[in-house]
């Protein structure tokens, strides 16, 4: 492809060439030749200083299963967001999305925890977000307790003990009361402790 030199055009512009390079790209080029040497770090940058692509990143785990017989509620998902993490250039990575967790069908049996998500690839630490837990059910303890998570889920009325939250992702689930099961843990708050059942 040709390129326009100032006053000529030529099939063998001046290519940059070298990660830093101090040199300018002569001539015109267009915008997608650009993006392809920009890519292969040869293009040269402000301040010939080459500067690493970053992202903001929010993630969150898949939802707690609630439980079953009155059951209590599934915590929700691990929340983790921060910004400017550094990223490389040709660098495959790969994002994991975590599904939500069963509901529980059986008396005494748990509803499942959400699968975690997750951003990883070479160079950086892998960042995941754990799944919620699941929700308590029946009378028959440890099933009416809730489950570890991201954020914990709920105890089925008071008969169990709320499952925990992650520290930095989520809260613990609610123990309710004699009438109604805990809700599970949220992003922003511990699930339902006074009977009515809602979530965090």
């Amino acid at each position: 492809m040709s390129k326009y030199l100032g006053n000529s055009i030529t099939d063998s512009p001046t290519e940059p060439s070298g990660q830093y390079d101090t040199d300018s790209a002569s001539g015109v080029w267009s915008l997608t030749d650009a993006l392809i040497y920009t890519k292969k770090l040869l293009w040269p940058t402000a301040g010939n200083i080459y500067v690493a692509p970053s992202v903001d990143y929010l993630i969150v785990g898949g939802g707690g299963g609630g439980g079953h017989d009155a059951g209590a509620g599934g915590g929700a998902g691990g929340f983790l967001t921060s910004t400017n993490l550094v990223l490389s250039l040709g660098t495959a990575y790969t994002v994991s999305v975590g599904s939500g967790g069963n509901k529980s069908t059986t008396s005494n049996v748990r509803g499942s925890n959400g699968g975690n998500s997750s951003f990883s690839g070479s160079g950086i630490s892998t960042i995941t977000a754990l799944g919620g837990g699941g929700g308590g059910s029946g009378t028959t303890d440890p099933a009416t307790s809730g489950s570890d998570g991201g954020s914990g889920g709920g105890a089925r009325r008071n008969q169990g003990t709320p499952g925990a939250g992650s520290v930095g992702q989520g809260n613990n689930g609610g123990t309710g009361d004699s009438d109604l099961s805990g809700g599970g843990g949220g992003a922003g708050q511990v699930g339902d402790t006074n009977g009515t059942g809602r979530g965090g």
